[in-house]
């Protein structure tokens, strides 16, 4: 994502609109990449004093910071010396502490001397010595390349989803379309633990939502709470919204409507697939995250006999869906399963909608999941027996028998900060 400041945008009416770069800035791009492919193995000042000199082409400035910002990224300067840096130096400090000159004259041989018996004692040459001194510094670290070349057009598209990143994490709500492969989308927001619902197009009934997003035939309706809606994690709640967007690419046609807080109003981004923000790339792995994969692990040694489904089919909810991550199955009943949803960031009004669902879908054998760490506000988590909570961990025994409980009709275990009292709310969730 870029700053507010370094992107470039124009406010017409209620409406924020981006100036994407075009094909017609390829050549200036192309030249800015040949410049850092020509500083590959140098240090990253040199390559700053080439970019800040004259180059070949001519480069609109605005737009080279955000570009410039993008190669940065794809040529990584690394710190590459003979020997750590801080190592370097501590044993370089202590020789000149020792060995202090006699007479101002003799400085430039007494710090041949002290560099001499530095790199003695280090192993190395004088001069891997003073080329590693500073070697950790941003301005002297080596320029990397990245595995492939980028292309021109890659990078206009990087430059371009930066952009619009920058406005979604400067949201207030957002609202995205898909056609189809809505799974994927709803896995990998749940994998950046954003709160979201999911709704079927059908029950929008062909309106317009907003007045600005069309409903396609087919697909879902993903509502996602935005940054400027939460009171705590705000900056972090953003960012990981704003790395939603790549994963959009993955439903053929999708559209997203944010509103967003710029130059003291809100007002409504747009982005739809025509835009060409974003490309495929691979959908997730087969577990959201290193938390669900332990999950999945301490169940398995816990219970081996028990069966743990990985997504288990879609949930029916009112107009939506619910996606819950994990089944259990007990080897005793085998035609019943209890699901188990994981929750990321919270509200205690998101967590009371979801427990409404619930009820009003009669669905009593679920467990949900909830992360106390990322609460939203200054609020303690709703007191419901569905509620598991944890933080860094999920206890896989307390599942279990929550689990063994619902299967055996006994209801819920209830006690301490549990037992339900769900607020009345109709909205499906996910």
């Amino acid at each position: 994502m870029f700053s507010l400041a370094m992107t470039p945008y124009s406010v017409r009416g209620a409406r924020v609109v981006l100036h994407y770069l075009t094909r017609a800035d390829r050549v200036w791009v192309e030249g800015l990449i040949a410049e850092y492919e020509a500083h590959v193995g140098r240090t990253k000042q040199e390559l700053t004093d080439r970019l800040n000199g004259p180059l070949p082409a001519a480069v609109p400035k605005r737009q080279a910071a955000l570009v410039r910002q993008v190669l940065d990224h794809l040529y990584r300067p690394q710190t590459r010396c003979a020997a750590p840096p801080a190592t370097i130096r501590r044993v370089l400090f202590h020789e000149a502490a020792r060995w202090k000159p006699e007479h101002v004259e003799d400085l430039a041989s007494w710090k041949r001397q002290v560099v001499g018996r530095a790199a003695d004692e280090l192993g190395l040459t004088s001069r891997q010595v003073l080329d590693g001194l500073y070697g950790d510094m941003p301005h002297r670290r080596i320029v990397t390349a990245p595995d492939e070349t980028p292309t021109p057009d890659e990078v206009i598209g990087m430059a371009n989803l930066s952009m619009a990143q920058t406005m979604v994490a400067r949201s207030q709500d957002v609202t995205i379309e898909l056609d189809s492969q809505v799974r994927p989308v709803v896995r990998m927001a749940r994998l950046l633990g954003l709160i979201c619902t999911v709704d079927g197009l059908s029950s929008l009934d062909g309106q317009i939502v907003s007045g600005s997003v069309h409903p396609f035939r087919q697909g879902a309706l993903l509502q996602i709470s935005g940054p400027l809606s939460l009171f705590r994690h705000t900056l972090k709640y953003g960012r990981s919204l704003a790395r939603l967007l790549p994963g959009l690419a993955w439903s053929p046609r999708w559209r997203l409507v944010a509103n967003c807080y710029v130059e003291g109003r809100m007002v409504e981004f747009v982005a739809d697939h025509s835009d060409h923000l974003v490309s495929a790339t691979n959908q997730p792995n087969q577990f959201d995250s290193k938390l669900e994969e332990r999950f999945f692990k301490d169940v398995s040694k816990l219970a081996p006999d028990w069966d743990l489904l990985r997504e288990p089919e879609p949930v029916p909810l009112g107009h939506g869906f619910m996606f819950p991550d994990f089944a259990l199955v007990s080897p005793d009943q085998p035609e019943e399963k209890v699901l188990v949803e994981v929750v990321g960031f919270w509200t205690p009004g998101y967590l009371r909608r979801k427990l409404a669902d619930l009820a009003e879908a009669g669905l009593e054998r679920i467990i949900v999941c909830v992360d106390e760490s990322l609460g939203c506000v200054q609020e303690d988590l709703p007191v419901a027996a569905r509620l598991i909570p944890f933080r860094k961990k999920i206890d896989a025994a307390v599942v279990l028998e929550q689990a063994k409980q619902l299967l055996e009709g006994a209801g819920p275990i209830r006690g301490g900060r549990q037992g339900a009292r769900p607020n009345v709310a109709r909205q499906s969730w996910a």
